[in-house]
């Protein structure tokens, strides 16, 4: 009943058909349908799939004739999608109507700079939700996070500081060993960070490069408080 779910049914068709079901496809005519982990689906709900795309039409059980849909598809994955074409588990017609626009978003250990502000976004956020304040992490728990390979990337960023929140009380510096505890089975590398004036350092860069890397995050942090204004934030800097 997979083909009822996406393209939607009129009454009376099948038991328990009490009324029309327009469809996730038709709900979102005019709009933006997200099929997540696309990777995943079965080969029966890839090949339902096909016509939609193509042709830009659904057919709803029990209807007369098809329907014109107008849907933006974004497909998303985390799979290597041409491996799954040459073993059969995901068909090729398919993949070459979805990959149209191609954007690579590299996991997060490959943009660690991203981590401090992830932490920071989903800490204040989460504070915000439960009603507590002032939570903070300590500088030791800032580079284990850094430091660490999040194989769960941005989910599992929030997944941990809000367990992290809900075991704090207000005001609360939060520690590494509270950190490690929430990890606890996919324990981080050792850590290969300083903390410098309370921006994050890979200590294994050259002395060079850790100038120009403070320099950065110093830009950032300026253009972030600034609210992007790039006058103000070079008046900050003293640039």
């Amino acid at each position: 009943m997979m083909g009822t779910w996406l393209f939607g049914h009129q009454r009376g068709n099948f038991t328990g058909a009490d009324r029309n079901v327009k469809g996730v496809i038709p709900e979102a005519d005019g709009g933006t349908l997200l099929l997540d982990e696309i990777g995943d689906l079965s080969l029966d709900l890839q090949t339902l799939l096909l016509r939609p795309l193509q042709e830009g039409e659904v057919h709803p059980l029990g209807a007369p004739k098809p329907i014109r849909t107008d849907v933006r598809v974004i497909a998303a994955t985390n799979r290597d999608m041409e491996a799954d074409i040459q073993s059969g588990r995901f068909r090729e017609d398919l993949y070459w109507r979805v990959n149209v626009s191609r954007i690579h978003i590299p996991p997060l250990r490959e943009r660690r700079e991203d981590i401090p502000f992830l932490i920071e976004h989903f800490l204040a956020r989460r504070q915000k939700e439960t009603g507590k304040q002032g939570l903070w992490l300590s500088d030791e728990a800032w580079a284990l996070m850094f430091d660490y390979h999040w194989p769960g990337n941005v989910r599992q960023v929030r997944s941990v500081v809000y367990r992290l929140v809900a075991a704090a009380g207000n005001g609360e510096v939060i520690g590494p060993e509270r950190f490690l505890k929430e990890i606890e089975g996919c324990s981080p590398p050792p850590s290969a960070v300083t903390v410098e004036d309370n921006f994050i350092i890979d200590a294994r860069l050259s002395h060079h490069e850790r100038l120009e890397e403070l320099e950065r995050q110093s830009i950032i942090r300026a253009m972030n408080e600034t609210g992007d204004n790039i006058t103000q934030a070079a008046k900050t800097l003293g640039m």
